[in-house]
């Protein structure tokens, strides 16, 4: 990547007992000679100072939001599954000889059971992760001239209102569209009047403008920072696209569609028709392929927003968690939901929950890969 080398600031050990300090307000000095890496309780996310509303996380607040966002990406998952789970269904039945109506209700059995597993899996992993935040878990929301300050258990966010593109609510959840994301967030934190004002700023209609917000936080001792380059955003997004199909399971998808494309062009045609099928199949892939490389403005949008060009990316590694901050988010990740990090030539592979996070490679030196290894951490090199 061309984001400038990370550095990392080591020093003896701390005598004092540690204890989490939060993160500052202020822009923070050089990380000083006594802070050490993993010496100490990684920093808290600040709160808000003063929000406009805030609401406590519930056991059924989480599992809304875990049934909202199972909804949401189970359909990616299921389609992939369904790829390789009905032509290879098809073509067992036709290698059987049984009759057209056995194939319908053979494939629909399958869809049906691709479709229950895949989304009652998601919704597990979803509320493992928040069932982590319901204990100290809240939200905050504050309404600024340019932005909205948003603040929950583990992360905090601020949502410039341009880059909002919709803005949807129901009974129980309010869901911000923004640089190719959706986040739900709960209906009680947003009342009313508030969603009201929310949508006026958004659509550039507001009857009187908040006051501007304060500096966003920084890190107090980043122990590895990085400056965001022209391309970052485009490679980062590359390689969001490309990761899926980097893993064990990606390569398996692919291995099983080639198998399957090969099957059904021998069943009839024979070698011909199964070189034939593999040829078509092959050009589609490496289409695919062309295409997750050149990512258009509209796909560069998440990372843009997330690491505008310039910035400053940082990351600052305790005894039980790192936190993660730019100039427009910070995350504070424990390492009991981080359970591998994988290092390529192009980026980073955080492992984060559900949630594959795509950072640049330059936040994990050398130096830093030993002792996250110690604290259970997977690492893999590649």
């Amino acid at each position: 990547m061309n984001d400038q080398g990370p550095s990392l600031d080591s020093a003896p050990q701390q005598t004092d007992p540690p204890t989490p300090p939060l993160v500052q307000s202020m822009p923070p000095t050089v990380a000083e000679s006594d802070i050490d890496a993993f010496d100490q309780l990684a920093p808290e996310i600040p709160g808000l100072d003063a929000p406009d509303a805030s609401f406590a996380l519930t056991p059924g607040t989480a599992a809304q939001l875990a049934r909202h966002n199972a909804l949401r990406a189970a359909p990616r998952s299921i389609g992939i599954f369904l790829a390789i789970a009905v032509p290879t269904t098809t073509i067992v039945l036709l290698w059987l000889g049984l009759p057209w109506a056995s194939m319908v209700v053979g494939n629909g059995a399958v869809v049906v059971y691709v479709v229950a597993v895949t989304y009652f899996s998601l919704h597990r992993q979803f509320r493992s992760l928040s069932r982590s935040d319901v204990t100290t878990g809240s939200c905050a929301i504050t309404l600024g001239a340019d932005a909205l300050d948003l603040a929950e258990a583990s992360s905090r966010s601020r949502i410039g209102y341009d880059r909002i593109r919709s803005i949807g609510a129901t009974r129980h959840i309010v869901t911000l569209s923004f640089d190719n994301r959706h986040l739900a967030l709960p209906r009680p934190l947003f009342p009313d009047a508030l969603l009201a004002q929310l949508r006026r700023l958004v659509d550039h209609q507001p009857t009187t403008r908040p006051s501007a917000l304060p500096p966003f936080p920084r890190l107090p001792h980043p122990q590895v920072h990085t400056v965001i380059a022209a391309d970052t955003a485009r490679r980062l997004t590359v390689a969001r696209r490309l990761e899926p199909w980097r893993r064990v399971q990606g390569l398996l998808a692919i291995a099983f569609l080639l198998a399957e494309a090969g099957a059904f062009g021998g069943l009839e045609y024979g070698v011909p028709g199964a070189l034939t099928a593999l040829l078509f199949v092959s050009l589609g892939a490496l289409t695919i392929w062309f295409w997750m490389r050149r990512p258009s403005e509209n796909a560069l949008r998440q990372y843009q927003g997330m690491l505008p060009v310039a910035s400053g990316l940082a990351a600052q590694f305790g005894t039980d968690a790192v936190v993660l901050a730019g100039s427009t988010f910070m995350l504070r990740a424990p390492y009991s939901l981080v359970p591998k990090v994988v290092l390529r030539a192009d980026c980073a592979v955080v492992h984060y929950g559900t949630t594959p996070l795509i950072l640049p490679r330059a936040l994990f030196p050398a130096e830093v890969l030993p002792r996250l290894r110690e604290l259970g951490v997977t690492v893999v090199e590649r």
